[in-house]
């Protein structure tokens, strides 16, 4: 309960355009984060696809003119879509932090994949996650399935159109 509150809180906060600063990080972390960049939160054990080439990348487009509530999404509208498993490629297992300025995908230790918010151009939600499209680099578009699909597209989402503004 102490956490879908949690939860609930950042995505109220985000949405009157401020930005949260509730997690603390005990102990190292293999990404050195920019100066003013915060982590919102980490989810842990989320599988991370690319698309296979020669598909189409679909999406919500985050733009920032549109009003805010047309940006929301409901659980509601989560259990309708699912993740197109056949037109993905290349799963890799790991922890996706989400900070105010950018998504970090951990497969390991020694590595990970920087998705900067700002570069995010559409975001299409699914009821196992959701598949993030970025400009100019399509390397760096993926889709994502994790415990949580309605508070990660809300956070990211948001956090996309507050980038763009």
């Amino acid at each position: 309960l102490d956490q879908k509150l949690i939860k609930l809180s950042i995505v109220n906060e985000l949405y009157d355009g401020r930005i949260p600063d509730r997690v603390s990080i005990v102990g190292p972390m293999p990404v050195e984060f920019g100066r003013g960049e915060s982590v919102l939160w980490i989810f842990n054990q989320v599988l991370a696809y690319r698309m296979a080439p020669g598909k189409k990348e679909e999406g919500v487009s985050i733009d920032p003119a549109s009003p805010i509530e047309s940006r929301y999404v409901s659980t509601r509208a989560l259990d309708k879509a699912h993740i197109p498993k056949k037109q993905l490629r290349e799963k890799a297992n790991g922890d996706l932090v989400v900070t105010n300025r950018n998504i970090y995908f951990l497969p390991n230790p020694e590595s990970h994949i920087r998705i900067p918010i700002s570069r995010i151009f559409s975001l299409q939600p699914y009821a196992e996650g959701f598949f993030v499209s970025c400009r100019p680099v399509k390397e760096r578009s993926r889709a994502f399935l994790l415990d949580d699909p309605w508070f990660a597209t809300n956070v990211i989402g948001r956090l996309a159109q507050l980038a763009h503004r």
